[in-house]
């Protein structure tokens, strides 16, 4: 089995931050999933990033490094070896 696409998936989701026991006005932050697949039809997802983790998106640094310099190092690549 080899590495086929990484992809960096970008949205929009709503947030009511909550801080020092008051819910703060309503925002919208970018959340990411980032999606590995291989040549066998197997996918791993990723959801998340920076910050909080789960709660804030990859930076578009990352992404972009992401999908940049990294993709074409691990594309090709056994996804088992760690």
């Amino acid at each position: 089995m080899k590495i086929t696409d990484l992809q960096v998936i970008a949205f929009r989701v709503p947030r009511i931050p909550y801080s020092n026991g008051k819910w703060l006005d309503p925002t919208t932050v970018t959340q990411t999933l980032t999606k590995i697949s291989t040549d066998e039809g197997a996918e791993g997802y990723y959801l998340g990033g920076a910050g909080h983790g789960d709660q804030d998106g990859l930076s578009p640094a990352d992404r972009a490094a992401l999908e940049g310099g990294l993709k074409w190092r691990v594309v090709g690549q056994d996804p088992f070896e760690r």
